[in-house]
């Protein structure tokens, strides 16, 4: 029997949501529409960038707010006694040894106090998790995009030449092509945007970093 593949994690963020993430390609999508599609959608897809803006401001109230009721109200440590299982195991084994066992039972103890006296994650200021949260859209949902888009549209220009296709034919192939691609870049730009703010913002405030290299840090450690 073939192993199953893991299913793929949804982020618990509703606004890093895969499908909420197009909400800040809706700027994007109507300037291109505005500037090559049909004269009847121009005065609806003038609104599409107030989308885009909407949904920045709201995710970034939403992480200072979030920030803001953790620093007033921190959740209690919740202790867990796993100790007994790993000392009902350790009786299992044998008895021959009992210097060598002394000797494992103290690493284990010291391991579990160094586990237990790392301190928790501080919360930082909501005003330093907001400004971690607008500076992360304009790299992921501004900037990044915006240059990305425009490079794939040049090169499908490049591309519509060298098949010589009219002018109307190639202005509709090449735009309808760039949009197109929104959903390849979303998670590779996401992902590198995460990796700036970790090298810049979030070392120098120590704002929490992303999931990711969190997970990349376990790994290493183990």
């Amino acid at each position: 029997m073939g192993e199953k593949a893991a299913p793929q994690q949804v982020p618990t963020d509703p606004f890093r949501h895969p499908l909420a993430r197009y909400l800040a390609y809706a700027d994007e999508i109507g300037n291109a529409v505005t500037t090559y599609g049909p004269c009847g959608l121009t005065k609806y897809m003038r609104y599409f960038p107030t989308i885009t803006h909407t949904y920045i401001i709201m995710d970034t109230l939403s992480k200072g707010k979030k920030a803001y009721n953790l620093k007033n109200n921190p959740p209690k440590e919740e202790k867990k006694d796993e100790k007994e299982d790993n000392k009902d195991d350790k009786k299992k084994k044998g008895k021959d040894d009992k210097k060598s066992k002394d000797k494992k039972k103290g690493d284990d103890k010291g391991g579990e106090q160094d586990q237990e006296d790392k301190p928790p994650e501080p919360t930082p200021p909501p005003i330093l998790a907001a400004l971690d949260r607008y500076g992360w859209h304009m790299l992921a949902s501004v900037v990044i995009p915006r240059y990305t888009l425009r490079q794939v549209h040049c090169g499908l220009e490049v591309f519509a030449d060298f098949l010589r296709l009219c002018r109307p034919v190639r202005t509709y192939f090449t735009t309808a092509l760039a949009l197109a691609s929104i959903p390849l870049i979303i998670r590779p730009i996401d992902a590198i945007s995460d990796h700036i703010m970790d090298m810049s913002y979030r070392t120098v405030f120590g704002t929490p970093k992303s999931e990711e290299n969190k997970d990349e840090k376990k790994d290493e450690e183990k």
